[in-house]
């Protein structure tokens, strides 16, 4: 019995000093580079433990880490057992694309950073994976598509296309079949393999300039099947749950059936689908993406954040949700942003105190953006009587140059309008990430005692009079 109840004891030890040993759930980064070299740059490190393509992203942890006589050193959280890390280094020296690459990493990891004929490339213990999902992100651009125009076999195209590319990545990936753990391989071949099809669908999804009913037909019909042939793909492989680009691919498919289903199109429908046909962490990443990127079609934006908090059980998409409650619900207190205008003076926030403050976000090019403009003209001229009603155009380019011309060409805001500018951090500014701002156009309304009044309000259209007017009534009624 007490040789029993040691081996026990030693079977929990050693299972709980195995776990201990992974329990730190971090990384180790650091730099080796020429003395002098990188001195003075700072690297910016970013873990998430939520990453989607669709926007649903979540910030774990985040280093501004400086290079100091040619070299750095730190460990960052990445969550659990699996994290996604981002790297951004000077781009003078990121010839392999680091800065725009999001790796997927394991918890344990150590990794260091090194200058190869001027180029910084991993090395050290676990540097391999690194390494290979740089060389898999390469494979993409390594062949040009070469296939047919024409409506006839144009979809098949397409999807060999991509699937060619993606047989040369697992080909690839295979090198590392024994040198990866089972785990962190499965889920790295299902998310390129992912990646691939939602690439596929992406080009497939919008219709041409010239598309007719027969060819829309078509294409409906190609997709359809695509989505119901690599859904069950993921079905069969277990770790494809682990993998966030198999829960794109999920969404895209949800989406496509939403947005192709007859009658009116209700956030509730997409809501309820996700709802009950998926289970487990599979459901709650997806209705976390279906709040984050599809919920400006529903007036009842907290009610469904709720609604999610009542079902989902994942840590991570729970925290998710409470924060878009905390910070997204009307009256809290407004996040106190301070950026430049055109001349580079501060402006924040509480400057505009004892104004209703009418936030809009837009980027150059951006066509949504232009019409929303347009659709503000009428919006202007009804409050015009009201003073203390500023309008405020929020510009995320990364140089102040387009910033300065984006104001100068009139597209994209007005002269009332109060131009600011995220000083060159583009998405990645506070204020942005504040409110999870994923897409442009975006507006948002604050009330004059600085607290929000709607995260989500009524976008004015010039298509849409109704939608224009319940966006003036909001205005005034916040007066």
């Amino acid at each position: 019995m007490k040789h029993r109840i040691l081996i026990f004891f030693l079977i929990h030890f050693f299972c709980a000093y195995g776990y201990a040993q992974k329990a730190g759930k971090s990384i180790e980064l650091s730099g080796d580079f020429h003395t002098g070299t990188l001195d003075g740059h700072t690297l910016k490190i970013t873990t998430f433990d939520m990453y989607t393509r669709r926007g649903a992203r979540h910030v774990l942890a985040q280093q501004e880490v400086a290079v100091i006589s040619g070299k750095f050193s730190t460990t960052i959280s990445i969550g659990g057992d699996l994290g996604y890390l981002n790297i951004v280094v000077p781009e003078k020296y990121d010839a392999d694309n680091i800065s725009y690459s999001t790796f997927l990493v394991e918890a344990g990891d150590s990794a260091r950073l090194c200058l190869v004929d001027s180029t910084i490339k991993f090395k050290g213990r676990d540097s391999a994976k690194f390494t290979c999902q740089l060389e898999l992100a390469k494979i993409a651009f390594q062949y040009p598509y070469t296939g047919v125009d024409s409506d006839s076999g144009f979809f098949d195209s397409i999807a060999s296309y991509n699937e060619d590319i993606l047989s040369r990545q697992l080909i690839f990936l295979g090198q590392y079949h024994n040198k990866f753990d089972k785990q962190y391989f499965n889920v790295l071949a299902c998310s390129f393999r992912f990646k691939s099809y939602y690439t596929t669908v992406s080009s497939l999804n919008y219709p041409t300039v010239d598309e007719d009913s027969i060819r829309l037909k078509r294409r409906l019909n190609f997709l359809s099947k695509y989505f119901d042939e690599k859904t069950s793909v993921g079905q069969h492989h277990k770790e494809c749950s682990y993998s966030y680009q198999f829960i794109d691919f999920l969404f895209a498919k949800e989406v496509f059936n939403w947005d192709n289903s007859a009658g009116n199109r209700a956030f509730s429908d997409l809501y309820r689908s996700i709802k009950h046909k998926y289970r487990g962490v599979i459901r709650d990443h997806l209705l976390v993406l279906s709040l984050n990127a599809k919920l400006s079609s529903s007036p009842n934006r907290e009610g469904y954040i709720e609604k999610a908090l009542e079902v989902v059980n994942d840590d991570v998409c729970r925290r998710i949700l409470m924060e878009m409650n905390t910070t997204q619900k009307s009256g809290v207190v407004a996040y106190n942003f301070q950026l430049q205008d055109t001349s580079g003076n501060i402006v924040s926030l509480s400057d505009l105190r004892g104004n209703v403050v009418v936030l809009d976000f837009y980027f150059t090019g951006c066509t949504g953006c232009i019409a929303l403009a347009k659709a503000m003209k009428p919006v202007l001229d009804s409050v015009k009587p009201f003073s203390n009603i500023k309008f405020v155009s929020i510009n995320v380019d990364k140089t102040p140059a387009m910033f300065r011309a984006a104001v100068k060409s009139g597209l994209y805001t007005h002269s009332e309008s109060i131009n600011l500018y995220t000083n060159g951090k583009g998405m990645d500014n506070d204020l942005i990430r504040y409110y999870n701002i994923q897409s442009m156009p975006a507006l948002i309304i604050v009330d004059k005692n600085g607290r929000l009044l709607s995260r989500n309000p009524p976008r004015p259209s010039t298509s849409d009079i109704q939608v224009t007017n319940r966006f003036i009534d909001l205005l005034r009624s916040s007066l």
